[in-house]
């Protein structure tokens, strides 16, 4: 399947992709119609794919073809697209970090097509890795456990499944986004200058392996 002219969908619906209207030195999202490429800095230093779409059924009968169409977009298609786009401009010393999941290793049988994503950003991570280290450009993920994150409340989850969410972890509650930042801080800085193809779980003790 071949990128669509319309990049990917808003959280209202309309297409967008990354362009050239500016605030300042830094690029916002715009309509689509503007190439991904030109949002793209001649010279990327650090790269954080993170976007995610995750919507709970029970069955997957009960997934759409729109859905999944959609899921796959938005959490493989975006990654490989903005990835691409920007290689060209990833110098030695430069970093790239995609946001995988412990549903990766232990999918709920609930989140069936996220899961397959999140399957496919590991392998992604790890091939990358192995090409783009020719070029010194590390390559690694982060595969969060149950973190508290607007996916959850939004159809991420049912709503009984969102009363106790994370009650599972060793902790008996869900992260929170400031507990796992201190991750992709480490990963983005010189002080990972030995780390690629790796992904590092912050799971609440569930582990990656």
């Amino acid at each position: 399947m071949q990128r669509p002219d319309s990049g990917w969908p808003s959280r209202q619906g309309e297409p967008y992709t990354r362009g050239q209207d500016r605030t300042g030195p830094r690029h916002r999202l715009t309509p689509a119609g503007s190439d991904i490429e030109a949002a793209v800095c001649s010279r990327v230093r650090r790269l954080v794919n993170n976007a995610g779409k995750q919507v709970s059924r029970p069955d997957i009968g009960a997934i759409d073809s729109e859905q999944f169409d959609h899921t796959l977009k938005t959490n493989l298609y975006a990654m490989f697209w903005i990835t691409q786009a920007a290689r060209p401009h990833l110098r030695p010393g430069a970093a790239v970090i995609n946001t995988a999941s412990v549903q990766a290793y232990e999918p709920s049988d609930n989140l069936l097509d996220y899961a397959t994503t999140k399957a496919g950003i590991v392998a992604f991570t790890k091939a990358l890795a192995k090409q783009l280290i020719k070029a010194g450009v590390r390559v690694n993920a982060v595969a969060p456990g149950p973190f508290w994150t607007v996916l959850q409340p939004s159809g991420g989850q049912t709503q009984e499944k969102v009363q106790h969410f994370g009650e599972h972890s060793q902790f008996g509650r869900p992260g929170q986004p400031v507990e796992i930042a201190p991750v992709y801080v480490l990963l983005a800085s010189q002080e990972a200058s030995f780390t690629t193809g790796e992904v590092y779980g912050v799971t609440g003790g569930a582990g990656i392996a």
